[in-house]
């Protein structure tokens, strides 16, 4: 059932990470069709399974998931050395409500990243286009985006055991965990 791989994802990682930010890979396709990977970090886990990342609107990742919806989250945690994948369609969070919220989960140096110039544009020469912070009061930004994964797939790779455990949860299968060869 879908609880069970999102439980067991959320239990690992809050022992991988504890306070630590939770650093996964997010895989999107570009307009030519070829994957786009990068890190981000998880914001939030719910139990639906959903996953937030907040993410600069001016972004490629951005671009490509309003181009192309699909999208793969994997969290590796070494040192539990356990794999996570969560594959599913990511959109874009318009609820201004749970906007401000993220927004002021940030830190004031996290919050100024959104004021920056465009990212992978051309370098600005000038220090000051950069802020060093932006604190609480500032009004959310255009700029700042909330993308929410929404897996329609969940696969767990454990490579404690000999030999390895791999399990698959599935929306198409009624969230039905599914034994594989690891």
């Amino acid at each position: 059932m879908l609880h069970e791989a999102v439980e067991r994802l959320q239990v690992a990682l809050s022992d991988e990470f504890d306070r630590a930010p939770r650093i996964c890979t997010l895989a999107t396709v570009d307009a030519a069709g070829d994957p786009s990977a990068r890190s981000v970090v998880c914001r939030r886990v719910l139990a639906g399974g959903e996953l937030y990342v907040f993410s600069d609107g001016r972004s490629q990742k951005n671009a490509h998931l309003r181009a192309n919806p699909a999208a793969e989250v994997v969290f590796w945690l070494p040192r539990r050395r356990e794999q996570f994948r969560l594959k599913g369609p990511a959109a874009i969070e318009a609820d201004p409500t749970a906007r401000g919220a993220c927004w002021s989960e940030l830190s004031d140096a996290a919050r100024a990243m959104y004021a920056w110039p465009p990212p992978a544009a051309a370098r600005v020469a000038e220090d000051a286009a950069f802020p060093r912070g932006l604190g609480k009061d500032a009004p959310v930004p255009g700029t700042f985006e909330l993308l929410v994964v929404r897996p329609r797939a969940i696969e767990w790779l454990d490579l404690k055991p000999h030999p390895h455990d791999r399990r698959r949860w599935r929306a198409a299968n009624d969230w039905v965990e599914e034994r594989l060869n690891p």
